[in-house]
Formats: C-alpha cells, structure tokens, sequence
C-alpha cells in the first residue's frame, strides 16, 4: 500500500487552503492523496448544507482528476469527533503526513483546551502539517 497524504477538509478558506498544500504534499512525495471530510449529519444546519458539502467535494474531486493528482474522496458522518475520526483514519492507512487549516482564534480561544487541531496535532500517528489562510503552498520541485 502507498504512502498517504491525508487531507482534513471543510469547505471554509482553512480548508481550502490545507487542500493546497495536501495536493502540493502529494505530488511531492508522489503518494496517493485522501481528502476527507467528517461532518456529524445531526449537527449539519439543514440537508441543503449537507448536499452543498457533497457537491463541493465532487468539484475538488474533478480537479483532481483534471490534474492527475492520485487521490480517493472520503466523506462520512461523524464517530466521536473530527479530531478522532481524522486520526483514527491516519492510523488506519497508515499516513506518512495528515494536513488540517487553522482558523484565526481569540486570545481566549488559544488559551482553551480542547480545540480539534490540538487533539490532532497531539494525537496523530504521523507528522501534522497545519496551514493557516494567506500561507501559498509550496511549489514542487522540478528535477
């Protein structure tokens, strides 16, 4: 099985950017690419919101495949929280690299315990790479 780089997707700007950097990862290492996407059904504001994901997630996965980056789509409804099923998920395929964005957080949000990056960033079988919006992705080198 080859080497995995995993990318933690929401469709948000910190999500997109850590798509960028995930596809920038990818063809870097030349590794098969997983965008996933855990969202809990039951929280999701309204099944329109939950069809706008899926619809989102098939426009990243025809960019993809436009531009030959190996990858597999996973979207599935939460099992505990983000942070867990995005490390359950790097445990399981064995990641070489798991990519989350960052949100601008308050003084006080930082000072909190608890955030879904911390507990992946603290938890994950693999190196984490987070990005933050404004940060372009590295370009791979040519040889």
């Amino acid at each position: 099985m080859p080497v995995t780089v995993i990318v933690g997707y929401i469709p948000t700007e910190a999500g997109r950017v850590a798509l960028e950097h995930g596809i920038a990862e990818a063809r870097r290492r030349e590794t098969r690419l997983v965008v996933m996407s855990t969202q809990d059904k039951e929280q999701t504001p309204s099944a329109e919101a939950w069809a706008r994901l899926s619809r989102d997630l098939q426009r990243v996965g025809r960019r993809l495949t436009e531009e030959g980056v190996d990858h597999e789509i996973v979207k599935q409804e939460l099992r505990g929280t983000a942070a867990e099923s995005l490390v359950e998920a790097a445990t399981e395929m064995d990641a070489e690299l798991l990519v989350i964005g960052l949100r601008r957080r308050s003084m006080v949000g930082k000072l909190l315990l608890g955030s879904q990056a911390q507990q992946i960033i603290m938890n994950a079988p693999c190196p984490v790479l987070s990005v933050r919006a404004g940060v372009p992705a590295a370009r791979p080198r040519t040889r």
